[in-house]
């Protein structure tokens, strides 16, 4: 009506800005009637020399006795305020009825049930302004006050972004530790709220001479490890872990335990398997010792703690505990968070590995992506494992990508090495031996891999080596795994003398002794590995039935690529 004509954003946002208030659109289409810079004065529609903001300060605020004046200024620093939180902010036990005859009288101010109350949204943004300008000493202990109040009622999110909003690095970084919180500045994305707020901060304005609290220390090192800066984020918990071993054992249990969990991360990426084995015990045992009730109020937190005990497991060997560790994490975390994701993950990887291609995508499809959009590591390798096994060369190829993607951004040595072997084994099933040799290589730099991932990592040199022709090669490395005696080694042997011809030491290197049931995919390997020897030897029925074997295997995981190599 007033012939203003806006983009279709700029109307959006003007019609979000003023929710529903008639008047507010009307004089803010009065005063965009010929303006040079319509989305600027969009942007600053809670300036005080605005036409809006003046309606509000003049018919709103200042129309208000002065203890509600103070009241609505004071409160203003939150999104929502009930009774309680308002008597926190004000000192007023009478902050209720305030509240509810604000909301009463069509002040601006929005009844949400409970009672809980919210400002509109231009006017609680102008109060702000003039909160900072009117008495911008209170603001910093009206922030401290809130963060203080949201800590107690179990809210440390909120809590820490109104430490946040004031820069208060020892209070955020207190929140952070109390409520047992680390874990969220490490959770696999490190896109979580908590770690959004304190990345808002600006860095630490400590004098050289002022002592850095440990707890800020501890903050500060799981940002950079989240950030993927690993080697500067030992340089904070170097420092703080200094700080505790100064003080009695039985205090600061809280840090203590931050700094083990944050030093399990650490280890993690480096591929320090001892070091994370020291840490992560130190954890379970600085668990046991945190006050009753504790651990309890926060089961995010036990939840962490899980998901490294499964993770050192699997590191260890141990996949039967690594899995229980994982399904009691997955159990105890939020469902959808990305702790959540992460335990799903990896037990896919855990099944896949084991050569349960159903269970482990089943596992994976609910553990695909974080809440951030970013993909999951364990998961993306574990469906890559399941596509590869099953012939799905697009597929395959789809979710190492996927894999690549989150190990650059939330680096983990183990997984890393795992998604390299699954590369490598696709390489070997387009005929890219040298470059399956490559991958497998790249599996190992940089760290010592656990006796059982260097056992897969040699087994499959070995079958690398045959499709490049090369026997003795192929032999020597199924010959130097710790594991000489395991299927796959033998499988590997027989592989390399069929490929050279001689059947008759195919035929003994299958028949050696095997320790241990081995996977699926082993077995089923084993059995068509004696039906190629069989047929070879002049022995068909032989060969049928362990033909037959390996279909029976493979059939009900949709098993395809063995029986394409064979």
């Amino acid at each position: 009506q007033h012939g203003v004509t806006l983009p279709g954003q700029m109307l959006e946002l003007i019609t979000r800005r003023v929710e529903g208030w008639a008047a507010g659109l009307r004089l803010a289409a009065l005063s965009l009637d010929g303006h040079p810079d319509p989305a600027l004065f969009i942007k600053n529609l809670t300036a005080e020399d605005n036409v809006v903001a003046s309606y509000l300060v003049a018919e709103v605020l200042d129309a208000q006795p002065a203890a509600t004046r103070d009241l609505m200024l004071r409160t203003s620093i939150v999104n929502q305020v009930d009774a309680d939180l308002a008597g926190e902010l004000t000192g007023d036990p009478q902050a209720a009825d305030s509240l509810a005859a604000l909301a009463r009288s069509n002040v601006f101010v929005e009844p949400l049930g409970g009672g809980w109350y919210r400002y509109h949204g231009l006017l609680g943004a102008l109060m702000r302004l003039m909160l900072r300008r009117e008495s911008p000493g209170r603001v910093p202990g009206l922030h401290q006050r809130a963060a203080r109040w949201y800590q107690r009622s179990g809210l440390p999110i909120e809590a820490i972004a109104h430490a946040a909003q004031i820069s208060d690095w020892p209070l955020a970084a207190q929140i952070v530790i109390d409520e047992l919180a680390i874990g969220d500045l490490l959770e696999p994305g490190g896109h979580s709220p908590l770690a959004d707020s304190l990345r808002q901060m600006p860095g630490l304005p400590v004098p050289p001479d002022d002592p850095v609290p440990p707890q800020v220390l501890l903050a500060a090192a799981a940002l950079e490890l989240s950030d993927g800066r690993d080697q500067a984020g030992t340089g904070p918990l170097d420092a703080a872990e200094r700080l505790l071993d100064q003080r009695p054992a039985d205090q600061e249990i809280s840090s203590r335990l931050a700094a083990a969990l944050i030093r399990v991360a650490a280890a993690r990426r480096s591929g320090d398997l001892g070091r994370a084995r020291a840490a992560i015990a130190q954890a379970q045992a600085l668990f046991g010792q945190l006050p009753d009730g504790v651990a309890t109020r926060h089961p995010q937190a036990h939840a962490h703690g899980l998901s490294a005990r499964g993770a050192v497991d699997l590191w260890s060997g141990d996949p039967a505990a690594a899995a229980a560790a994982f399904r009691a994490a997955a159990a105890t975390a939020r469902p959808g968070s990305p702790e959540y994701a992460a335990c799903r993950g990896h037990l896919a990887l855990i099944a896949a590995l084991g050569g349960h291609l159903n269970r482990a995508a089943e596992l994976a499809a609910a553990a695909t992506t974080l809440p951030s959009g970013d993909p999951v590591a364990a998961a993306a390798v574990a469906l890559a494992l399941v596509h590869l096994q099953r012939y799905e060369p697009a597929a395959w190829q789809r979710r190492l990508k996927q894999a690549d993607t989150a190990l650059r951004a939330h680096p983990d040595k183990l997984t890393a090495a795992l998604a390299c072997l699954a590369a490598a084994r696709g390489a070997l099933a387009q005929g890219r031996a040298p470059a399956a040799l490559d991958l497998l290589h790249r599996a190992r730099h940089g760290w010592s891999p656990p006796p059982w991932l260097d056992h897969l990592l040699t087994v499959a040199e070995s079958h690398a080596h045959t499709a490049a022709g090369d026997t003795r090669a192929a032999l020597d490395a199924a010959a130097s795994t710790s594991a000489r005696s395991a299927l796959d080694a033998c499988v590997a042997r027989a592989r390399a003398w069929l490929a050279a011809g001689n059947i008759q030491a195919a035929r003994q290197a299958l028949a050696g002794p095997a320790d241990d049931p081995p996977d699926i995919g082993t077995r089923l390997q084993a059995h068509l590995t004696d039906a190629l020897i069989s047929y070879r030897s002049g022995n068909p029925a032989q060969g049928r039935r362990s033909l037959e074997c390996a279909i029976h295997l493979g059939e009900p995981e949709g098993y395809r690529l063995p029986f394409v190599q064979a």
